[in-house]
């Protein structure tokens, strides 16, 4: 519970100092913000065998680090509205069966 709350207060801050100086396209990041949160409630309702959790905290986490390692210097890609609901979704579900937060999962995309 600590950890949630600490992750709430981070992310409300930036989310506030972001909006504050409009560097928040809010168009794209509502259907990421829309389904992340519900998501990573179902996610950390899912009861899973404690082996089960430290394989996938693990390899998601080993994941994450090899793509912010890797040079991914490429155009931007314009993705259609829903694929930002998408990934909020999945992120959220992540986040919340691993008992993060969701940043950790995001920055390797926007890296």
């Amino acid at each position: 519970m600590t950890a949630l709350i600490c992750n709430i207060i981070v992310v409300s801050s930036s989310v506030y100092l972001f909006h504050r100086h409009a560097q928040l396209p809010w168009r794209k990041a509502a259907p990421l913000l829309l389904l992340s949160v519900p998501f990573a409630y179902l996610g950390g309702r899912y009861v899973m065998a404690q082996q089960n959790f430290y394989v996938l905290l693990g390899g998601t986490l080993l994941i994450a680090a090899i793509i912010m390692l890797v040079d991914t210097r490429t155009k931007a890609v314009r993705l259609p509205r829903f694929f930002n609901a998408g990934v909020g979704g999945g992120i959220g579900f992540l986040s919340g069966l691993v008992g993060i937060g969701g940043g950790i999962f995001l920055s390797p995309l926007l890296h």
